[in-house]
């Protein structure tokens, strides 16, 4: 699974898409990476992850040439050029809660900038949300299609002490 250290650097990106560590690669060379373990039809963990890309394709380019050679060209641009968005990761894992570090939680900018979260999320829930929030052309153009995007799980991963703070919840049913 995709994982950060400490912050996600253009190298984790780049070894990321080479190596094909990833579900699936955006037209515009964001990486998105699903992984969840089911027990029993029940989710017990996942990590989903989008990584926006760093550099500037152009979608004509990227379906036509290997990633590879892209980066290549790219590892020479001028670096006042290179994207500063941030990959966003929702985590799930009951079994390593503690302080600090929640069931369920968003983790940006820093891994352990871990904010707790509702519950776990599903895979719909997923790609509606990144769509919607980091892709919002495609998101408009395609808009029904999103809205059936409902499925949730009906598990309940925030500790009441973080309700009580600041913390990204949703609608369960």
């Amino acid at each position: 699974m995709i994982d950060f250290a400490d912050s996600i650097t253009i190298g984790n990106y780049r070894r990321w898409a080479i190596e094909g560590d990833y579900s699936a690669l955006l037209f515009d060379g964001g990486l998105m990476q699903l992984n969840y373990r089911m027990v029993g039809g029940e989710v017990v963990e996942h990590r989903l992850l989008y990584a926006p890309c760093p550099y500037k394709f152009d979608p004509l380019e990227l379906a036509r040439d290997p990633i590879e050679e892209l980066l290549d060209l790219h590892r020479m641009t001028d670096h006042d050029e290179l994207s500063m968005q941030t990959a966003i990761r929702f985590d799930y894992a009951p079994k390593n809660a503690g302080d600090g570090h929640p069931a369920a939680h968003l983790t940006i900018n820093l891994s352990s900038c871990r904010i707790p979260v509702e519950a776990p999320m599903h895979p719909a829930q997923f790609l509606r949300f990144v769509f919607e929030h980091f892709y919002r052309e495609e998101w408009a153009n395609n808009h029904e299609y999103f809205e059936s995007l409902t499925r949730r799980f009906e598990v309940r991963a925030v500790a009441e002490h973080e309700r009580l703070n600041p913390h990204v919840a949703w609608r369960m049913a």
